[in-house]
């Protein structure tokens, strides 16, 4: 098969945002969700990830994931939440488990309430070990919950019993297996060094587990486009010759967005070099602290940056950038969907729409 840019383009818009009806669904469709603290016009990143995919989102309703125990954290190639259970948050949990292990050699593991009292008793004596306290949430020993202000909640897991251990080769293979697996379920086609980059594997962790897949036909290679060949999930075969037309609506993609986390292949697919600039200096920034990718018809049109006036509870237009697909039609489905967030953040007014130009 012929790839071309359009191709690729299209069948990871088409992965990325089918019909889905609530937030088990969307978060089982993507595989994960990538989390972060920043709020600065009454969502956060995660909210977006949702609310960009469910037809009814209010701030936080992703919360609910963590109260009936479907969903946890993780880090993969970031924070991020994860199903729970799920395969790649238990090999995630097994490989640190075994860490912990090794730094805890003289701890009951195999006793629960042992090990809680053990490790209650550690995190006390050392406040200040990070990495103790990271590696007991990471093995999956301490459960993290969220409240509405994204801090911490940890409680201790009874059920360390069912903990899984993996085999030397497993150790090798599973966890990276699940991850090109995860890549390409959000990536759609992809070349290996798309995949190897989507979660910042080395060479070393995905040689083998790739080879792997693609012996037990998980993965095929389906043509190249260059020198490159392109693979996806064989489960997605079909999906390539039915995909539905682009929608015309617009969405404000969060920074962290599964559609263009990775910034090489957004750049190469949609032709615009964006970064998060919350950390560069103000006289640096291009499109602004937290600004926000345009996707109107299936381009990133623009960026946006906004920001919750809380004096006067108003949605703000701080800065818009216009990108090369930008068209003048684009303003009214860009200003409708301010209109619904301005209601999805529960802001009165909406400033700054004169910007639009």
């Amino acid at each position: 098969m012929k790839i071309t840019k359009e191709i690729l383009k299209n069948f990871q818009l088409y992965k990325q945002f089918p019909k889905l009806d609530n937030l088990q669904n969307v978060l089982e469709h993507l595989g994960y969700i990538q989390l972060d603290s920043i709020q600065t016009f009454g969502l956060r990143s995660q909210d977006l990830v949702f609310y960009n995919r469910l037809e009814k989102y209010s701030a936080n309703d992703y919360l609910e994931l963590y109260q009936n125990e479907s969903a946890c954290e993780t880090y993969l190639h970031a924070l991020s939440l994860v199903e729970s259970p799920s395969s790649i948050l238990e090999n995630n949990q097994a490989r640190y488990y075994k860490e912990l292990q090794k730094l805890l050699p003289s701890v009951p593991f195999n006793h629960p309430q042992q090990l809680k009292d053990t490790a209650q008793k550690l995190l006390k004596e050392n406040s200040s070990n990070s990495r103790l306290q990271t590696l007991l949430w990471r093995s999956g020993i301490i459960n993290v919950s969220r409240d509405f202000n994204f801090r911490k909640n940890y409680e201790f897991n009874f059920d360390i019993k069912n903990k899984i251990t993996l085999d030397e080769e497993a150790e090798t293979i599973a966890p990276f297996s699940d991850l090109i697996i995860l890549a390409l379920k959000n990536l759609g086609l992809a070349s290996y060094a798309d995949i190897k980059r989507y979660f910042y594997l080395t060479e070393k962790n995905a040689r083998s587990a790739f080879a792997q897949l693609i012996a037990t036909d998980k993965i095929r290679c389906i043509g190249n486009l260059g020198a490159e060949d392109y693979y996806l999930l064989s489960s997605d075969l079909e999906l390539l010759s039915n995909i539905d037309i682009i929608s015309s609506a617009s969405r404000l993609l969060s920074p962290f967005d599964n559609l263009i986390r990775e910034r090489k292949r957004m750049k190469f697919l949609f032709e615009v070099d964006y970064r998060l600039e919350c950390y560069v200096v103000p006289a640096k920034r291009v499109y602004g602290y937290y600004a926000l990718p345009i996707l109107i018809n299936g381009e990133i049109v623009g960026f946006l940056d906004l920001k919750l006036e809380k004096e006067t509870n108003s949605l703000k237009i701080v800065q818009f950038s216009k990108a090369g697909a930008w068209k003048r039609k684009d303003k009214a489905l860009l200003e409708k969907e301010l209109r619904q967030l301005q209601k999805t953040c529960l802001a009165e007014n909406l400033l700054g729409l004169e910007k639009i130009i």
